[in-house]
This record gives structure tokens, sequence and C-alpha cells, in this order.
């Protein structure tokens, strides 16, 4: 759902049900609840509060800052989920990609009967000169939106069927022991056939077919909403 214009004084509210949403309350059989509710701030430049301070900054986000209509794709809204702690922080926790340090690439073969296995790790940061990580906000789980048409995370079932965009979600445990929550996601790239690179892929260097696929994974933190987008490169070998 989304704010609209107020500048009448009239404080307007436009929800809508989600595509799934839509499905579950199709199927009419007494199932569909609406249980829980999440607010976002995914239109909010909090730059404007670094540059202007904490008073001017908050008046010109108030006044001048566009809002969203409500979307009916799942994946879309609420990319920055709000939470609510029981004190004030400085600084939110990150995540960062800690192996490897840029880009996965993973190769599957052009008859699509095979392909490889990468184990991926993530590790939960603290940052602004932060030392530790606030106890409330440190991640036990994770969930991981995968593109289902092309990755699948090993020995592990996705939760429910993929939405309507073929986005398969995930939920994984952390491991902490006594340093940062970390997290191991054994990422395998699918067989896919060449006829998905044709529609898919790009053309790779001095080649004038299609054997490359850019995708992307992303992790979000249950407790503290934070968001990471690791790149994916597939490619086709012979």
């Amino acid at each position: 759902m989304g704010w609209l214009d107020n500048s009448t004084n009239n404080i307007i509210l436009d929800a809508v049900l989600t595509d799934y949403g839509r499905q579950a309350l199709a199927k009419n059989d007494g199932t569909f609840r609406i249980s829980k509710f999440s607010l976002g701030d995914d239109e909010i430049d909090y730059g404007i509060i670094t540059k202007y301070g904490r008073t001017v900054g908050r008046e010109k986000i108030e006044k001048n800052t566009p809002v969203f209509e409500a979307f009916t794709n799942q994946n879309l809204g609420l990319k920055y989920r709000m939470i609510s702690l029981p004190r004030p922080i400085l600084y939110m926790p990150r995540v960062e990609l800690t192996s490897p340090s840029t880009s996965i690439t993973l190769s599957t073969s052009a008859t699509g009967t095979s392909s490889t296995y990468q184990k991926v790790t993530i590790t939960q940061m603290p940052q602004g000169g932060e030392t530790t990580i606030d106890p409330d906000l440190l991640e036990t789980n994770f969930d991981i939106y995968i593109p289902d048409s092309f990755l699948s995370i090993d020995n592990v079932s996705s939760i429910g069927s993929p939405d309507v965009n073929k986005i398969a979600l995930y939920t994984l445990s952390t491991v902490r022991g006594t340093g940062n929550p970390t997290l191991d996601i054994p990422l395998r790239v699918k067989p896919i056939p060449a006829s998905m690179f044709d529609v898919y892929g790009r053309t790779g260097s001095g080649s004038t077919s299609r054997t490359i696929i850019n995708t992307s994974i992303k992790v979000v933190g249950k407790s503290s909403g934070a968001v990471l987008d690791i790149p994916v490169i597939i490619t086709r070998t012979a």
C-alpha cells in the first residue's frame, strides 16, 4: 500500500492486494487471512538529513518526497522494510559478500545436462565505527530470493512455489559462534538448455552466440532488514 498526496489536508491510503495475495484470495476456501503488516521507507533519501541537518532535512523530506503508489508485484514493494527496536541506534549493520569477494560465476553445459556448484558466504558486519552489532539486530535467519529458472540452493527446498516472476524464496539459518553471524549458501546453477541462452543470454567476448546470462540473488536479513544483491554470471560451456 502507499500514501497518496495529502496536500489538501486529506489523508489518503491506497491499499491493494499483491499478485500473491490475489491468488490466495481467489482460492475462496477460507484460508486467506491478513495477520500482520510491514511498513517501508523506500522513497526516503536520508542523505538530505546529512546535507541539511535533522530539523531542516526532515521538513524537506516531508514536503518534497514523492510517494510511490501501491505495487501489486510483491517483489517490488517494501525493498527497505522498517523495523521496531526497543532503543535508538546510530548505525544499522550491513551484510557483506565475503566469499567470493566479487560476483559469482557458474557454468552449465551446452546440452543442459550438467551444471556447477559454489558455496557463497555472507557475513553480517557492524558499520559506522561500531565494533559490535546490537543484540536485537543479530541475524539468525536470512531470506534468499533466487531466480528459479536458473538457480537453486543445493539440498534445500524453497518455501512454497515460485511467484509469478519465477522467483523462489528460501530461508537459511546463520552460524555465529563467537564472531559475527555468517551464512553459507550452497548455490547451484540448473542445467540450462541452449534455447534459454538464446532468450535470456548475451554474447561473450569474441563470440557471436549467446553464452552468458547475467542475473542476481537477493539476501534479506529477517532481524535487521538489511538487503544484499549478489550478481551471478552463468556461462554456457561446450
